[in-house]
């Protein structure tokens, strides 16, 4: 007969190694809700919360839809921003779905959005989360109940290296799953799953064997393949386009509705409009631009290497855990921590430098086509400055960045050591030699934060300038019929009515920042300089972030470009008189 300690063993061995009961389905719900506030609130501690109601409104209505068609009714799920940088997203227990405010800078439709979060869900309906707490804790306990010398020698070291090669591999099939519950989920709340394979397409692969097998998703090239086999992804029967071109039609998109019947691609872009060659003396601004773009962006790559390695460490101290060693939890929560916001910082870096560039010579087109002293003219000059300006800033931001990463990729790797074993006295001044690393490796990235969020906040505002030059280029104010379709989709996108006089892109950015700050707003740009551009009334507004305008700014250009493209290449989607369209809504929004 067994004794308590070895009956205890075999129970915790069996939690550990047999899969129906190591999944972590079995807890209560009333537990999981519990560890999810808890989780949430420390996982979005760091970066704090996007409250703004334009985009926080815009992602709970996305989430809401597909929510709905989950099958687990034991929990709401309550979606969240989290303020960093990183594009990504997360589904924690009790039904927290964090999307990062990167990740609204890197989607360009709401059908990629949803199917996000609706892959986000899929993790929720089938309690990953809580299955992988399951497993973890499982493994704690029986690291903590056998002997060494039970364990051998090496025992606890091979138990770790199990535990961690174990959870990838879960943590891969469970990403699968979720790819196929999201797939199902966005296309029952009527949007095209295709969403998901367009942005992986976006975020592209990892060029690293060892960084993929350490990953904890799947390469995006296999996800892309695996979604590709799904005929709801490929639309491979009138079926399925039919219910997918219905979904567009009712989120009042006929045009991409009418493409998606004739088996085209709703989410390619329209060419641009013609526009002349750029002169040598913009060529000449151009290249230095450029240059020092490639510069900066050269010296981020060196660091990315680094950043990478120091990531998968993070990673490896979520599982190596030391649990009997307050000094050491505390140096890794904070370790952890600053790898965060360096992972962030770099972020949003490597953006400033991938797409200023582009922003630039979109501006100085727009400059070319519009008459000189006009709004757009003026908006292109201001705005290529400030992209200069932006430059200037991320200038050098690399070198602090690589030392606050060299310093704490070096202290990650020591607390993952468990080959480490000294005196207590020597494991003191080992933990204070840390200590004083992680506080030297936040002074230097104090200095990368200050200087690349000032150059993302000054790029935004040149962004806001493209998108309303690119607004007022689609839709003119003497076009009724067009200006039907901007007030329709843009009201739809704000979720509020809004006054519609002025430039199409004037009364985009107003109709943001109403929705934004509330009718006070109308009054500020009332007082605003006689000389301010919208842009320049936006940067100087209180409350109001400029990056936020120009993300909702940039997605409704984009869906826009689109639409119109659509219902005039099929001429479908006609829309009301602008009188009959717009008339009730000017009253709504007095």
């Amino acid at each position: 007969m067994l004794s308590r300690p070895s009956l205890l063993r075999l129970i915790l061995c069996l939690i550990l190694f047999h899969p129906a009961i190591a999944h972590a389905d079995r807890l209560d719900t009333a537990f999981e809700k519990a560890i999810g506030n808890y989780f949430a609130r420390e996982f979005a501690a760091p970066f704090g919360t996007e409250t703004d109601p334009i985009l926080a409104g815009y992602v709970g209505r996305l989430g809401a839809d597909v929510a709905r068609e989950s099958h687990r009714d034991d929990i709401t799920c309550r979606f969240v921003i989290v303020g960093s940088d990183t594009a990504n997203a997360y589904a924690l227990p009790g039904g927290y779905i964090m999307v990062t405010r990167g990740l609204l800078d890197s989607i360009d439709s709401d059908d990629e959005l949803a199917s996000i979060l609706a892959h986000e869900t899929g993790h929720v309906a089938k309690r990953h989360a809580t299955q992988q707490i399951g497993f973890n804790l499982g493994f704690t306990i029986l690291r903590r109940v056998l002997p060494q010398k039970t364990l051998g020698r090496n025992g606890d070291t091979l138990l770790a290296v199990y535990s961690i090669l174990r959870s990838l591999n879960k943590s891969k099939e469970q990403e699968a799953q979720a790819d196929e519950e999201g797939i199902d989920f966005a296309y029952a709340a009527g949007y095209d799953p295709g969403g998901l394979v367009q942005f992986f397409d976006g975020i592209g692969g990892y060029s690293n064997r060892i960084e993929e097998y350490f990953a904890t998703h799947p390469s995006p090239e296999k996800r892309i393949a695996s979604a590709r086999k799904n005929p709801l992804v490929t639309r491979a029967g009138s079926a399925e386009r039919e219910f997918t071109a219905d979904g567009y039609k009712r989120r009042g998109l006929p045009g991409l509705a009418e493409t998606v019947r004739r088996g085209e691609d709703p989410f390619a872009f329209p060419p641009l409009p013609p526009s002349p060659l750029l002169p040598n003396f913009y060529l000449a601004q151009q290249k230095t631009l450029e240059d020092v773009a490639k510069g900066e962006r050269a010296a981020l790559t060196k660091f990315y290497k680094v950043n990478r390695a120091a990531t998968i460490a993070q990673q490896l101290l979520l599982l190596n855990t030391q649990l009997g060693d307050p000094r050491w939890i505390y140096l890794s929560g904070r370790a952890y921590a600053v790898q965060g916001r360096i992972s962030d910082i770099y972020s949003r870096s490597a953006r400033i430098l991938r797409t200023a560039p582009g922003h630039w010579d979109a501006l100085a087109r727009q400059n070319l086509v519009n008459p000189a002293g006009s709004e757009g003219a003026i908006n292109g000059a201001l705005g290529r400055g400030e992209i200069g300006q932006s430059l200037d800033l991320l200038r050098g931001v690399a070198t602090p960045l690589s030392r606050a990463q060299s310093t704490t990729a070096a202290v990650l790797f020591d607390l993952n050591n468990r080959f480490f074993r000294a005196d207590n006295a020597t494991t003191w001044v080992r933990y204070a030699a840390l200590e004083g690393a992680l506080r030297y490796a936040e002074s230097e990235l104090d200095r990368a934060d200050e200087r690349s969020g000032k150059a993302w906040r000054v790029l935004s505002v040149a962004r806001i300038r493209r998108y309303e030059n690119r607004l007022n280029e689609m839709v003119s104010e003497d076009d009724p019929a067009k200006r039907a379709v901007w007030n329709d989709l843009l009201r739809r996108r704000i979720g509020a009515a809004f006054p519609t006089q002025g430039s199409t892109g004037m009364a985009t950015t107003r109709a943001i920042v109403a929705v934004s700050l509330g009718a006070s707003a109308m009054e500020t740009y009332g007082n605003r300089g006689t000389n301010d551009f919208v842009a320049d009334w936006v940067l100087k507004t209180e409350g109001i972030s400029p990056e936020n305008v120009a993300t909702v700014l940039r997605l409704a250009t984009l869906e826009m470009e689109r639409e119109i493209a659509a219902r005039e290449r099929h001429g479908v989607g006609t829309p009301l008189p602008v009188q009959e369209a717009i008339a009730p809504i000017r009253t709504e929004a007095t």
